[in-house]
């Protein structure tokens, strides 16, 4: 007999001298793994609103699928003009801003929604330059995140300038340091 052998139903190997006995694990099956839905928000639940502020419908539409799936609420508008007006008459907790607009710059638009509110903007753009990126930081965009990509990352951010402007707006007292 060979001096090694390998009983695959018991998962045991060995040398046939039995000195030396190994037990291993039993073979791996290749299942599917299910990951299950993330729960559903509690109905008391207050829901996040946002404003996607995009011309592209190929973009602007499975966004905000998207978002809604994750149990935000979403308007959107096309232009520059359409998002001043409508963040006028609602409060948003976050605007989703891009870049190529067919009407205004989305800098100015940034900064007439900065001047009337501390709502979060995060500028959503396909534009990678490091100017893009400065300008948009500098002209009140609290976030700037570049195409493509992916709904978790967008999502994460969401959350962390809504953080933070929520704890900026429940401070009521200066913080003294020393």
């Amino acid at each position: 007999p060979p001096p090694y052998r390998l009983d695959v139903a018991s998962g045991e190997a060995g040398v046939t001298d039995d000195r030396i006995r190994v037990k291993t694990a039993p073979p791996m099956v290749d299942t599917p793994r299910r990951v299950p839905p993330p729960p559903a928000p509690p109905e008391s639940a207050v829901t996040m609103r946002v404003l996607i502020v995009e011309d592209d419908d190929a973009i602007a539409s499975p966004l905000a699928r998207g978002l809604e799936r994750e149990g935000l609420t979403v308007d959107r508008v096309e232009t520059g003009t359409d998002a001043l007006t409508k963040s006028a008459g609602t409060r948003f907790d976050v605007v989703l801003l891009d870049l190529g607009l067919p009407d205004r710059v989305c800098f100015d638009v940034s900064r007439e929604l900065r001047a009337r509110s501390d709502v979060p903007i995060i500028v959503v753009t396909a534009r990678s330059e490091e100017v893009d990126r400065v300008v948009g930081l500098e002209l009140g965009a609290d976030d700037y995140l570049v195409k493509p990509f992916s709904l978790r990352e967008l999502i994460a951010r969401i959350r962390a300038v809504t953080r933070r402007t929520s704890v900026r707006g429940a401070a009521h007292e200066p913080m003294r340091v020393g």
